[in-house]
């Protein structure tokens, strides 16, 4: 009699290899039986399988061309399938075990935005060397010293050009992560510039995809919600919960109902509480009612000083017909924006800059809605 799923994964898993060396077995386990559903269960399994300590020799996005009939069969997968609750289970299992590292980048991530405020990127780049090696090999990483080096495209290529990252982030990935951080194209200008600016992008889809992906997860470009969990097994945790995180956002924009799977993680990362975004989606999903901050109360995503805490405040405040001065020069020109009865195009592509650079920040979020709240930039579906 066949071993069910779960006992399969389970003896491949007591092999003592992780996720990243049996992924092309998990997987084809996973599609072989499309109607079963996996629980590891145990602890010890479950860490031997997906946790990163600081000993494992992990290197992110460690891709090759066997990962890309992969990518294409689990582009195929049905929503709501087994296989895909399976793969999304695993995903967010893979960033609750390494709660430590999403916590670590999640500080990262507000230690830099405030740089950012306050005119200071030149630090960020000390503030990643900061980080240990496997969270250097985060995504988010990746992304933050490309946008605090946007004017310096040899120093970046060099930076990835070294052995500790892996070699199809050194070959295949590092220039068109140059070429989005310079030129920002629109998401449906990516998919087109990828094949016609880098020629090795041109013939292998799965791969054209994958990149395009990893440039602009938080835009929904129809790809198989199990295409996502397993690009997010392969990628640093604290990248698998934002990628999580910005498929939950699309799915509850749409007004599209969660799977039993969806809702299952969505309640298993929120509760961690490691990041706001999460809480709060949990929030609608479960129906709770709508809180209405006022002032200090308002929580825009991440920690603000007091001072930019009250300039947030008036400037999404209907009633707040003063200007409010800003205390550093992008506040300030953001203000002007919001108060000016003629905004200068100089502080408009100087926030517009800026938001586009950080889009994968707490700060580029913020920055990104406060354009879209005086139409500054036209909103998007």
């Amino acid at each position: 009699m066949r071993k069910s799923l779960s006992a399969r994964i389970k003896n491949l898993v007591r092999g003592g290899k992780s996720f990243w060396a049996l992924r092309a077995r998990i997987v084809g386990e996973l599609l072989n039986s499309p109607t079963e559903e996996v629980e590891i269960g145990s602890s010890f399994l479950v860490a031997s399988l997906l946790h990163l300590s600081v000993e494992s020799n992990w290197t992110a996005l460690k891709f090759n061309k066997a990962d890309w009939p992969l990518l294409a069969k689990l582009q195929l997968v049905d929503s709501g399938s087994a296989t895909e609750q399976n793969l999304i289970y695993l995903a967010s299992l893979y960033a609750v075990t390494n709660l430590k590292r999403c916590a670590d980048l999640a500080r990262v991530d507000q230690q830099a935005s405030q740089l950012v405020l306050d005119s200071q990127s030149e630090k960020i780049e000390a503030l990643l060397a900061d980080c240990d090696k496997i969270d250097q090999q985060s995504l988010f990483a990746f992304r933050l010293f490309a946008a605090a080096n946007a004017t310096v495209h040899s120093y970046i290529a060099q930076h990835f050009g070294e052995e500790a990252h892996a070699s199809w982030v050194r070959q295949r990935f590092v220039y068109p992560l140059i070429y989005f951080t310079i030129n920002r194209p629109s998401p449906e200008q990516l998919y087109t510039d990828l094949s016609s600016i880098f020629p090795w992008l041109e013939t292998e889809p799965q791969e054209r995809k994958l990149v395009r992906y990893l440039l602009r997860h938080d835009f929904d470009h129809s790809d198989s919600l199990s295409f996502k969990c397993y690009v997010a097994l392969l990628s640093h945790p604290y990248d698998a919960m934002e990628m999580l995180t910005h498929h939950f956002e699309d799915a509850i924009a749409e007004r599209r109902r969660l799977t039993p799977a969806e809702r299952g993680a969505l309640e298993a990362l929120a509760g961690v509480n490691v990041n706001r975004r999460l809480s709060r989606l949990w929030s609608v999903v479960s129906g709770d009612a709508v809180k209405v901050e006022h002032g200090s109360a308002i929580d825009f995503g991440f920690d603000l000083i007091p001072d930019d805490h009250s300039f947030f405040s008036s400037f999404f405040d209907l009633n707040a017909h003063n200007a409010v001065p800003g205390r550093s020069k992008l506040l300030g020109a953001l203000g002007r924006l919001r108060w000016s009865h003629y905004p200068q195009r100089p502080d408009f592509e100087a926030v517009v800059g800026l938001s586009g650079q950080y889009a994968f920040m707490s700060l580029g979020r913020i920055l990104d809605v406060a354009l879209v709240s005086i139409y500054m930039v036209s909103r998007r579906s």
